[in-house]
């Protein structure tokens, strides 16, 4: 470390605060500009991280961050360790219930560290500045180390932030004036430190070129001190942001991502470490940094940063250009930007929102978000910080407002019969052969959207989907077969249970308008338990291994629809027996899970052959039996409820927020791939199990577990509907984290309208 001095504990701590509205619409509060890679191919909060690993004697890196971003911290986390050579150290993740501002997220990280090493040195940096020069980063941090290090002469040491050496003259950073050098001798000789005369505000551009003909540097909002100094600093000038750090730290509880840190959190006085104590105190002490750094406030800053072309563009994703010059140009993925003879603008085109500005003008962006902001437009995720209702919001407007349009319209066949299998993403019909269970699933998701109070022809498009199967689908004795041409010729005549279960689903949302509804399907149970019906019970199926679970689980959900809305007692028996089948046959004893295959008898294949777990599936069993548990009051369904959810959270990837496709039964990943569908049946039986809890104190815990859950996922669903046409889907997940381009199933589309349905449903009782 130089001078001769001893080897300090060092805790770099990141702040990920920030929303970077001036970055709209690329930074929003779901996605703030600290997770975007607006510099190269890292994310800014990546790049932080990076720094963090060329520090000297690192003990443990700290982060904190909105409870909101642990997902996007957790993806970045994992991106970085497979691309870097050099082990990341031991991290500890603060994730903070509500923003407070930077005195409580610094008080709760020092306290943390305080708790440990009260000696070891804290390294506060924001996670979303620019500082290419990762050497002499470093060097600045050490020698900071060692300036705040106690001493004989100065038992508490400094406080210690690094002042910027400017480059040019800005009314975008606030300036510090330096005062004479401090009684520490142990800086260094290259960058003494000093004393801090005064903070001063962002000025106006002739106070700034005085400020720098004066010796001023800006102020990056970087810290270095001792734990102890901090906390008697926070003790002496504002104690009730220090209680209430220390308290939230107490009351904090673990998450997947990092530990939530309790309500207290919420009291502590939202002021900047700034106002708190640096303008207060006598222990404040400045570096200079001569060293390339840039807050990335605005897209100026980001244009300048940024590799320049022969005409000085910027240039960012799928952008062509020509006589064009000076500019910052971006397209998100999925859209084309093209500019022609324009000069010294930022265009930054999102999948929803466009920005034109004259990159003089890029400061005054945030007054445009602010307008968004008061207007509650979409553009502004103006759901912040995070919630359930929030997001159930945002997604029924995308139901309503965008999906079911698109695919009543654009996704029917309204020439001909039924509907379309796929639509492109650029929401053209794919004229491919239709499988009788998406014409079923078609026909149920309108009328449940009626049912749901859907303005559009929800009803109609179920009984035009339910004549396309009587016609084309129905065979002599009333089943149906699996597949037919887009011309109507027969592909497929086998009959798979499968199959039946989803004609039986969406006979019961037509109930409501026809009452031969329930007689029909009643009729087709009887057809299909004379024809697969199995002696030890269930159903044979007729494609691919003769005993599986999965058509058993729609039968059930079948039935439980009919429960609702039917008047026949044979529905209760139906559903019943296939609740005890799956209780005393499909769920492993030791692993409580339920696989896809299965021997003649009911007992489990496994191996290679057998020994398949889908995620999603272990889910979708468990909001469908914690359904059965409400109806038919018994305990032990709830509790193999829970079991199945657990056992589905073992194919959680954290790192990209994602429930994965399959395991194997012994809880091994066979494919990193991860479908839309199995996120939906991970945000229903997380809502279902969570409004399971509710009511009872002692599963309060349990509770909270379980909506956060569901909020996650929710997130993570709404990454798949960020499509260039609103209304559409990407439907896979790659282990790269990028989705395949490709058609949007209509398939999933009844995953997606129940997932939403359950999601509103919950949100409106909390």
């Amino acid at each position: 470390m130089g001078n001769g001095t001893s080897i300090l504990d060092i805790f770099p701590v990141i702040m990920c605060g920030g929303a970077g509205t001036r970055l709209w619409p690329a930074s929003r509060p779901n996605r703030p500009k600290q997770f975007l890679p607006l510099v190269g191919a890292q994310t800014l909060f990546q790049a932080t991280v990076a720094r963090c690993l060329a520090l000297p004697f690192v003990s443990r890196l700290v982060i904190v961050a909105g409870a909101g971003h642990g997902p996007l911290i957790a993806r970045d986390l994992h991106r970085l360790a497979q691309s870097n050579a050099k082990a990341l150290p031991d991290i500890e993740i603060l994730l903070e219930p509500e923003g407070r501002d930077s005195a409580p997220a610094i008080a709760a990280a020092t306290a943390s560290i305080a708790r440990t090493h009260p000696d070891g040195i804290a390294a506060i940096m924001a996670s979303d500045h620019h500082l290419p020069d990762t050497t002499a980063f470093a060097q600045i941090i050490a020698q900071a180390a060692q300036a705040a290090k106690p001493t004989g002469a100065n038992q508490h040491g400094k406080i210690v932030t690094m002042g910027i050496v400017p480059t040019k003259p800005t009314s975008a950073y606030g300036y510090i004036r330096p005062g004479a050098p401090t009684t520490n001798d142990h800086s260094g000789p290259d960058a003494p430190a000093c004393a801090v005369a005064a903070f001063v505000e962002k000025p106006d551009l002739q106070t700034a070129k005085r400020y720098i003909r004066e010796g001023y540097l800006w102020n990056s909002g970087n810290f270095v001190f001792a734990a102890h100094t901090m906390v008697r600093a926070l003790q002496t000038h504002t104690p009730e942001i220090m209680a209430c750090a220390v308290e939230a730290l107490e009351t904090s509880t673990p998450t997947p991502y990092g530990q939530r840190l309790g309500d207290a959190f919420r009291a502590a006085p939202k002021i900047s470490i700034d106002y708190a104590v640096m303008e207060k105190t006598d222990a404040a002490a400045v570096i200079p940094a001569n060293l390339p750094w840039s807050d990335l406030g605005a897209w100026d800053a980001v244009h300048g940063a940024h590799d320049h072309d022969d005409h000085a563009n910027a240039v960012s994703g799928d952008v062509f250009i020509h006589d064009t010059a000076h500019s910052m140009i971006s397209a998100a993925p999925g859209v084309t930007v093209a500019a022609v003879g324009v000069s010294n603008l930022s265009i930054i085109a999102d999948a929803d929102s466009v920005l034109v500005c004259d990159l003089e003008k890029a400061q005054s962006v945030k007054g445009v978000v602010d307008g968004l902001k008061k207007a509650k437009h979409r553009s502004i995720d103006c759901a912040e910080p995070a919630s359930l209702s929030g997001v159930s919001a945002s997604l029924w407007r995308w139901l309503t407002v965008s999906a079911l349009p698109l695919w009543a319209s654009l996704g029917t066949d309204h020439q001909g019969w039924g509907f379309y299998e796929l639509l492109s993403q650029a929401a053209a019909p794919e004229r491919v052969n239709r499988r009788m269970r998406v014409q079923a699933r078609q026909a149920y998701v309108f009328g449940r959207a009626a049912n749901l109070g859907w303005l559009g022809n929800g009803l109609g498009l179920t009984a035009h989907g339910l004549a396309g199967l009587d016609t084309y689908y129905q065979q002599p004795d009333g089943l149906y077969r699996a597949l037919v041409a887009n011309d109507g010729t027969i592909i497929d005549d086998r009959v798979l249970v499968y199959d039946q279960a989803f004609a039986l689903l969406a006979l019961s949302v037509a109930a409501t308008a026809d009452p031969q509804a329930e007689e029909k399907a009643l009729a087709l149970l009887d057809r299909l338990e004379t024809h697969a019906g199995h002696p030890a019970g269930g159903f044979r199926e007729a494609a691919g291994e003769p005993f599986q679970s999965n058509p058993h689980m729609h039968l059930f959900e079948a039935s439980l629809a009919w429960l609702e809305v039917g008047k026949d007692a044979r529905w209760h028996d139906f559903a019943e027996a296939l609740a005890s089948l799956a209780l005393t046959k499909l769920i492993d004893r030791t692993g409580s899970f339920i696989r896809e295959f299965y021997h003649a008898d009911w007992s489990p294949k496994v191996g290679s052959q057998g020994g398949v777990i889908d995620t999603g599936h272990q889910f979708e069993w468990a909001w469908l039996l914690q359904r059965w548990a409400k109806i038919s009051a018994d305990q032990a369904v709830l509790s193999a409820a829970h079991r199945l959810y657990a056992a589905g959270g073992r194919g959680i990837d954290r790192a990209r927020n994602v429930a994965i496709d399959q395991l194997t039964d012994g809880f091994e990943r066979i494919t990193g791939r991860a479908r839309l569908w199995p996120q939906t049946e991970r945000l229903k039986a997380a809502l279902a199990l969570g409004e399971a809890c509710m009511g009872a104190e002692n599963e309060l815990a349990q509770q909270r577990r379980y909506f956060g859950d569901a909020l996650q996922a929710a997130q993570s669903l709404q990454r798949y509907l960020n499509t260039p046409i609103v209304g559409l889907w990407w439907d896979k997940n790659n282990e790269d984290d990028q989705f395949t381009d490709e058609p949007a199933s209509g398939s999933t589309f009844y995953h997606l309208i129940e997932a939403i349905a359950q999601l509103r449903e919950t949100a409106a009782r909390l």
